[in-house]
């Protein structure tokens, strides 16, 4: 991106007529145009009047089954990142998605933090078979223990956080 002003969201300053080189998905280089190379065979953007910022965080989503269309608004609106605290899609799917994201093959934001299914209880009649649950954002717990051995599955399965909702 040639000509860019860069705003440093750090220090609250507008930055103008920047440089910023990316390669891949990562940001190799920044600076004045006159300080920083351009490296052989790559896109210019030709910047000048335009704004560039760090990616956002959306910190609470839960883009369910319809992250097909959630995922590119997210990308649209500057959202990178996104953390996703509750789901009734499986979260092998989830992270099927996350990697089809960082393979190039989906649009979305390529920075995710998956928690499954979020939980709730303790819930005796617990049966988290039944088709009311696997179609929920949200799961139940029938005691301690079923807590505990639901939490180390879906630490087991790969999850990046645990969302627990209603539970003493």
């Amino acid at each position: 991106f040639d000509g860019v002003t860069v705003i440093n969201v750090e220090m609250g300053q507008l930055i103008p007529d920047q440089r910023v080189v990316i390669g891949g998905n990562r940001i190799r280089a920044v600076g004045r145009r006159s300080a920083v190379k351009v490296p052989k065979h790559v896109q210019i953007v030709e910047a000048k009047g335009k704004y560039l910022i760090p990616g956002l965080w959306d910190m609470h989503v839960h883009p369910r089954r319809l992250a097909h269309l959630f995922y590119p608004l997210f990308i649209a609106n500057g959202v990178t990142g996104i953390r996703d605290a509750g789901s009734e899609v499986p979260l092998d799917t989830l992270q099927l998605w996350r990697r089809e994201i960082l393979a190039g093959t989906r649009v979305g934001p390529p920075r995710q933090l998956l928690s499954g299914q979020s939980i709730a209880g303790p819930e005796p009649d617990c049966d988290r078979s039944s088709e009311q649950l696997t179609h929920s954002p949200q799961t139940c717990v029938a005691d301690s223990a079923d807590a505990v051995h639901y939490v180390d599955s879906l630490k087991a399965a790969g999850a990046d956080m645990i969302k627990p909702r209603d539970v003493p």
